[in-house]
């Protein structure tokens, strides 16, 4: 019922009232939310994934593009053999990482209607492009870089192994090299890591510090 879906909501996000989350605003988009949490609760059996925000989509936000007209833009795919050769997404795609690669499959199927929003995203492109020392060094370090959306599921899951903690471990320990990169753009979507990081840095000492003393101790850490 409606009670149980908001304190499921409650329950999970740890908090007392959902007015900050636009709850008045948006309360049946939230009663599923909550029938959502309802069904993982049931099923997952105490290995529920770790969410940290709940916040509202608003289909007005971005452009319609129903399933045909996105067949014949050839958005992701072609239409005629159903490949990403020759498709927009295939003649953008320079991305890095597969959360990069999500990401893009996200703006280009979901384009916004804000235009600064979209003057934003163009002038990080801008400064990337006038900057080429620290663009090549970024793609460098982004070829080192895991999923880390990935396996975090995968650890609010309770199923990593002990070579996802390491590959998070060389993840985390090149933010400082990311930071000092990013220090330098102006454009949010640049600069906006340069406050960040610093826990996750710290977590992926923890790992090494605890695989070293693993790889002294036994010679060898085995998977």
């Amino acid at each position: 019922g409606e009670d149980r879906a908001i304190e499921l909501i409650k329950q999970l996000f740890n908090v007392t009232t959902l007015e900050s989350f636009g709850f008045e605003e948006y309360k049946p988009a939230f009663l599923a939310a909550g029938a959502i949490i309802d069904y993982i609760f049931d099923t997952q059996k105490g290995c529920v994934p770790k969410f940290d925000v709940i916040k509202p989509y608003s289909i007005s936000d971005y452009v319609s593009i129903d399933s045909n007209t996105r067949k014949n833009l050839e958005l992701l795919e072609t239409s005629r053999d159903k490949t990403k050769y020759g498709s927009l997404y295939w003649a953008l795609d320079r991305v890095k990482t597969p959360m990069g690669a999500r990401l893009l499959k996200t703006w280009i199927t979901q384009p916004v209607k804000n235009i600064e929003e979209l003057k934003t995203r163009q002038n990080a492109v801008k400064e990337l492009i006038e900057n080429s020392r620290s663009r090549l060094n970024l793609a460098s370090l982004s070829d080192r870089i895991c999923d880390i959306e990935r396996l975090a599921v995968k650890i609010s899951n309770s199923s990593a192994n002990p070579r996802d903690f390491l590959a998070l471990k060389d993840t985390f320990l090149l933010f400082p090299n990311f930071k000092s990169i990013f220090s330098e753009f102006e454009n949010k979507y640049l600069n906006g890591f340069s406050d960040k990081g610093e826990e996750l840095y710290e977590f992926g000492g923890i790992i090494d510090r605890k695989s070293t003393r693993l790889n002294s101790s036994h010679g060898y850490i085995s998977y």
